[in-house]
């Protein structure tokens, strides 16, 4: 059940893998350079121990590694480049400065003769080798994280629509749902902004109930007694992203999809409304009700959109062939498959095309295709 949320839903095979491996190896290099400088203390490795513990639990907190990371390095290279000083004296060996009295009288004294030329120390390699390194760890983490934070930039002011649907806040402004509202933890706050106080949130990132926080993960889940949660309740409309995250469909929206208690109102493949099919809401839902029938296609437009996010590339084939086969389009299964196999060459794809392929395959959500 906790699984089936974001914030629980671990760094490994998702997009953000890759900036956690590129963490760790600059952690590695950086504490290479503080035993090198000679500044390694144990609040940096308790630091260090919270950042990628975190991050492994949780894929979201890649995103807050830097403030845990980020003292301890610091330290580490002012340490090992103040030690540079000792590695690489000057380079010239000559005798010590005498007084100009004291010169003069050995100028005159002294029989001439050829001037020495200095001799040159030759450079450690091994600091060589350490300096150039931390110059590559800094190039390449650098590069790295900078990549991934400008290919998702938008340039131009307001907040960006790549995970907050504008379109289903206005229609939740122009069609207010009489009633009580279940949503989404990972929208709370958004849907604050934009609808109160006209509705209330049943949960935003402000929470610490860990009761209702519980309740909340029953329902997204589609957990024994979901229902009865709803009821308790008095909920009357649900607003949900139709994935969390990791680019995992939601337990909850396949149930509301397949219940003829609810009924789908707006969907744009970011955020899906359902209304209870109660008496009371009949009018609104004659009014406003759309079709099921096109949410698989809009998953998989979002699956699309979710693996410039970051989302893993297996996780969102995985989804879009899914959806296919709920479409009942046993073809486009096979060639969205073919294709995430391009991108990686991943077991359980080339398992799941197998078993596409294959004769009698069972449809994932039930029944045969």
């Amino acid at each position: 059940m906790l699984m089936s949320i974001s914030e629980l839903t671990p760094v490994t095979g998702t997009g953000f893998f890759v900036y956690y491996k590129a963490a760790a190896a600059f952690a590695v290099v950086s504490l290479l350079l503080g035993l090198a400088g000679r500044r390694v203390y144990l609040l940096d490795l308790f630091l260090f121990a919270i950042a990628f513990k975190g991050a492994w639990d949780s894929a979201r907190a890649v995103s807050m590694m830097g403030l845990f990371l980020s003292q301890g390095t610091s330290l580490h290279l002012t340490g090992f480049f103040s030690r540079l000083r000792e590695w690489f004296p000057n380079p010239t060996v000559g005798k010590a400065k005498l007084p100009a009295k004291e010169k003069q009288r050995k100028k005159e004294k002294a029989p001439l003769r050829e001037t020495p030329v200095p001799e040159r120390r030759r450079r450690p390699l091994v600091p060589i080798v350490i300096a150039s390194l931390a110059v590559f760890a800094l190039i390449a983490f650098g590069g790295t994280t900078l990549v991934f934070s400008f290919s998702q930039l938008e340039y131009g002011l307001g907040m960006t629509e790549h995970k907050f649907s504008f379109p289903a806040a206005e229609f939740l402004r122009k069609n207010p749902v009489p009633g009580k509202m279940f949503n989404f933890f990972d929208i709370g706050g958004f849907l604050d902004w934009q609808l109160y106080p006209q509705a209330l949130t049943f949960i935003d990132g402000r929470t610490y109930n860990q009761e209702v926080f519980m309740e909340h993960q029953v329902v997204t889940g589609a957990m024994p007694g979901w229902e009865k949660v709803l009821e308790k309740y008095g909920i009357n409309y649900i607003v949900l992203k139709s994935m969390d995250s990791s680019g995992t469909i939601l337990p909850v929206v396949p149930a509301l999809a397949n219940d003829p208690g609810w009924a789908l109102v707006f969907s744009d493949g970011l955020f899906i409304v359902f209304v209870r099919n109660a008496p009371e809401l009949r009018a609104y839902v004659k009014a406003h009700e759309i079709p099921k029938g096109i949410l698989p296609q809009h998953i998989i437009r979002e699956a699309y959109h979710y693996m410039f996010l970051g989302v893993s590339p297996v996780m969102a084939y995985q989804t879009m062939s899914n959806m296919y086969m709920v479409m009942g389009d046993r073809r486009s299964a096979v060639e969205v498959l073919r294709k995430g196999l391009e991108e990686t060459d991943e077991p359980y794809l080339r398992e799941r095309l197998r078993q596409l392929e294959g004769s009698g395959d069972r449809n994932p959500f039930g029944g045969r295709r």
